[in-house]
């Protein structure tokens, strides 16, 4: 995909990353640092205002100017650019100029998220004199203000970008060509590497990456910590789904075996989860009802349930990490009586049931989502108003949706952390998609051949942050 705005997958955030900047960015423990923008400052609690940087070209050679920062905001916001990620930036009322180097945002209700929000691809800034010109297409070629230009694309074999002449941060980038090679093949990668032919490759989801590199001379290998996260969902709203009885959701949710998921699944490179990664530090499990392993527990609430017995489908895509989650639900589900078939379907039957058809025609699966750089972010999925895409099979629960809101208004503090832990325990409570193990990414490269500070956490999928 090329247009950063509207771009869903991980897969083209890696290249994006390469070509566009946004105003914002984060470190390496996804904490906020300038990139576009030099300074910011919160003037009051639902107004933003930005001072861009100077000096920032464009890999055409035009300078960039606050009416591309400003138009970029706004495009993204326009329900015609089709972007996702409007549900992130909060209820902005109004994106504006101030002088020539200064932009605001105003928001309509105070949005603690907006930042990190802004340090995602879909918020790159855009050559928006191109685009309002028709000189530029955005669905069709890049131009942003980022490290490296497109040189050409040959479609699923490989992408060469170019060193932008014109990029901001002295004396990078240190390379003059980058080949981005994609190589579906796990084994492919490991060839590549091991040969020489590829520098350095990222493994996303594979247990059985690290072992298979470990013993490859001069490639290192790190286990990036990351906040996207697996969950178990169970279909709540189609009425031929047996999990529109909360109780037995919880059953389901006390029999899960967190440590077995990771080290069958994921060869131990996961961390149980809850609904907020431990990277960000906001959700005591020991406090949640129903996330720790308690088969005594499960059956007394299956009896509550009235559903012993009950017999469902656990949908999932042919890839081995999630076929091997769904065994191990299979055989926790078993110690209380409950019986799973496990149904391996293609990509796009998955997405189709999963995700398009409304309700949802699954009764349960095990799936992803995508973690981001704020603790609240990802909750914003069991809201099926706001994130209609899950509305096939995540019920409304307006308490649930309430302290999701408080969370996303209030600022960093002790009262903030209380309504993430609040909100935490009611997704637990709520038992409709269970969090398990989060998505650890493995990235390894050639230290013979290229020098690399691998960052600690990640939320974005920036997989080349840090290469030399």
């Amino acid at each position: 995909m090329f247009d950063p705005q509207t771009a869903i997958l991980g897969s083209s955030w890696q290249t994006l990353h390469m070509v566009y900047d946004s105003l914002v960015d984060m470190d390496e423990n996804l904490n906020l640092i300038p990139s576009l923008a030099e300074s910011w400052e919160q003037v009051s609690p639902t107004r933003y205002e930005f001072t861009i940087r100077e000096g920032v070209k464009f890999s055409n050679g035009r300078d960039m100017t606050i009416d591309d920062a400003v138009g970029s905001i706004q495009r993204l916001l326009d329900p015609k650019t089709g972007s996702y990620w409007t549900l992130e930036m909060g209820d902005v009322k109004a994106v504006s100029k101030v002088d020539d180097r200064t932009m605001a945002i105003e928001l309509n209700a105070p949005h603690t998220p907006l930042l990190h929000a802004l340090s995602a691809t879909m918020a790159s800034i855009m050559p928006m004199e191109e685009i309002n010109a028709g000189t530029f297409d955005a669905s069709k070629e890049m131009l942003g203000t980022g490290p490296f230009m497109i040189q050409s694309h040959v479609q699923d074999d490989h992408w060469v970008l170019a060193r932008n002449p014109h990029y901001w941060q002295p004396g990078l980038p240190k390379v003059d060509e980058l080949m981005i090679r994609i190589m579906p093949s796990d084994q492919a990668r490991i060839a590549g590497l091991r040969d020489g032919s590829v520098d350095i490759a990222s493994f996303e989801a594979s247990p059985d990456a690290p072992l298979l590199l470990q013993n490859i001379p001069n490639v290192q290998v790190n286990v990036e910590d990351v906040t996207n996260f697996y969950f178990f969902a169970m279909n709540a709203v189609w009425e031929e789904s047996p999990f529109s009885n909360q109780k037995l959701r919880q059953a389901v949710a006390l029999t899960i075996d967190r440590d077995t998921i990771r080290n069958v699944a994921l060869g131990g490179a996961g961390e149980p989860t809850a609904a907020m990664a431990p990277a960000f530090k906001k959700c005591d499990t020991d406090q949640l009802g129903y996330w720790n392993r308690d088969i005594e527990k499960a059956k007394a609430v299956l009896a509550e349930s009235g559903a012993e017995g009950t017999e469902f489908e656990l949908l999932v895509r042919n890839l081995p990490a999630d076929i091997q989650m769904a065994q191990v639900i299979k055989v926790n589900a078993a110690e209380i009586g409950l019986t799973a078939n496990i149904s391996v379907v293609d990509e796009g039957t998955w997405v189709t049931r999963a995700w398009v058809d409304n309700p949802s025609i699954f009764e349960a699966m095990v799936t992803w989502y995508a973690g981001y750089s704020d603790p609240v972010m990802a909750t914003l999925w069991w809201n099926p108003e706001k994130a209609g895409f899950t509305a096939g099979h995540m019920p409304m629960v307006p308490e649930l949706n309430q302290l999701m809101d408080d969370a996303y208004a209030q600022p960093h503090g002790a009262e903030r952390d209380a309504t993430l832990q609040a909100l935490c325990s009611k997704i637990d409570e709520v038992a409709v998609k269970v969090p398990l193990v989060t998505r650890q990414d493995t990235v390894a490269f050639r230290s013979d051949k290229i020098k690399a500070s691998i960052v600690h956490t990640e939320g974005y999928v920036n997989t080349l942050r840090g290469v030399e």
